[in-house]
């Protein structure tokens, strides 16, 4: 399985496209959404030089998808994905593909229904900070909340006992990691 690195879900009021960047070049792109019960195909379509997107998919395809498959003729390539359809008259809760991240979104928290996912990166070094280990990304990162939603990570004990432990938001504009407020409400959890 691969991380999203090629593959980009772009997030719109209505629903999501993919975007595929195509580096080897491959002809006749199409799109797989699956789970264990079914598979739902969706055309792309080329732009140049090595581009593909989807149409406008709603929210509700995704609903219990694991797996984004990008193939071909003689390629095939799987990007999971772990995403969640929230309402806003509904709690909501979304792990993370290893279980160290749960996020809890409580009634309420979105004016319009969306589409969120948890994407796992590898460790991150901007100028003088660097992560101990990877990293995760919320996406996506521009919906509007009426309430605050709830990060907790699942940490070990020598996670748990570490200076400086917090959570912390790169703001791209400035590309600075930003503290965020943080509670410790379990021995295991921040």
């Amino acid at each position: 399985m691969n991380s999203l690195d090629e593959l980009q879900i772009l997030s719109s009021e209505n629903g999501v496209f993919l975007e595929y960047q195509n580096p080897k070049n491959i002809k006749n792109v199409r799109s797989t959404l699956l789970n264990e019960k079914f598979s739902k195909h969706f055309d792309l379509y080329f732009t140049p030089p090595k581009t593909y997107y989807s149409g406008l998919i709603p929210f509700i395809t995704f609903k219990n998808i694991k797996e984004v498959e990008i193939s071909s003729n003689n390629y095939s390539k799987k990007f999971q994905i772990f995403s969640k359809v929230i309402y806003p008259n509904t709690k909501s809760e979304l792990k993370s593909i290893d279980d160290k991240i749960l996020l809890e979104i409580p009634e309420l928290s979105v004016y319009d229904t969306a589409m969120i996912w948890i994407e796992r990166l590898n460790t991150l070094k901007i100028d003088n900070f660097s992560s101990l280990a990877d990293y995760y990304k919320i996406n996506p990162d521009n919906i509007p909340l009426a309430i605050p939603v709830n990060i907790k990570f699942n940490l070990n004990e020598n996670q748990a006992n570490m200076n400086g432990l917090g959570i912390y938001k790169l703001n791209q504009k400035k590309w600075e990691w930003e503290y965020q407020l943080t509670k410790h409400l379990l021995p295991n959890y921040i």
